[in-house]
């Protein structure tokens, strides 16, 4: 059986100065979203559409 996962990086700051590393079974945003829920501060991330959803929660 073949499964295809993502690794996602979170990056620290200098105040912060750890990088995280989580592991999805699925691009969707529910994975990043938990990990983020209460986040706040500066968000970056590349182009891919998938994230608008996760941009709209952190200004909330």
């Amino acid at each position: 059986m073949k499964a295809t996962g993502r690794l996602w990086i979170y990056y620290g700051d200098h105040l912060h100065p750890y990088n995280v590393f989580d592991f999805t079974m699925s691009r969707k945003r529910d994975g990043t979203s938990r990990f983020l829920k209460g986040f706040r501060g500066f968000l970056q991330a590349d182009a891919f559409s998938g994230y608008d959803g996760i941009y709209a929660v952190a200004l909330e």
